[in-house]
């Protein structure tokens, strides 16, 4: 089933993620409905800022993003791309264990498109791939910035 692939054409979607179990399990949920974005995955926040200024990315594209990570959590992630003209507009999905309410609010204000629980997730991820089609099939997302 090819549920994402025109709605989100030629989208990048980059996953920060260092856990490995959840990184493949989100992967493989990709791989079971053939979406063929491109698909990035880093480990800890200061990878993906790397790239991003190595390869003059710009948005918009879709960012996946763990809180607990090392070197440069999903926190402080956050806050440097907003700063940042070339990556402000991506859009950004929070998937967290904490339910924090505290995190829940600070991240809202740096304009994330939404907090997901991932307890909240079916073992296979297949309820963020409905979210992920559903959202993207009615957002317009801008163009992108150079």
């Amino acid at each position: 089933m090819n549920i994402l692939n025109n709605v989100f054409q030629p989208t990048n979607i980059y996953l920060l993620e260092d856990d490995e179990i959840d990184a493949m399990s989100i992967i493989r949920a990709f791989d079971r409905y053939s979406i063929e974005n491109p698909m990035i995955r880093f480990v800890d926040g200061q990878d993906a800022l790397d790239f991003f200024a190595a390869t003059n990315q710009t948005s918009p594209f879709i960012i996946l993003l763990d809180l607990e990570m090392p070197r440069v959590n999903g926190f402080e992630f956050l806050e440097r791309i907003r700063e940042d003209h070339a990556l402000s507009q991506s859009v950004v999905f929070v998937l967290s264990t904490s339910t924090a309410k505290e995190h829940i609010s600070e991240l809202y204000k740096n304009n994330i498109a939404g907090y997901i629980v991932k307890s909240d997730l079916d073992p296979n991820y297949d309820n963020l791939i409905r979210l992920l089609n559903s959202y993207f099939e009615i957002v317009q997302l801008p163009p992108q910035s150079h």
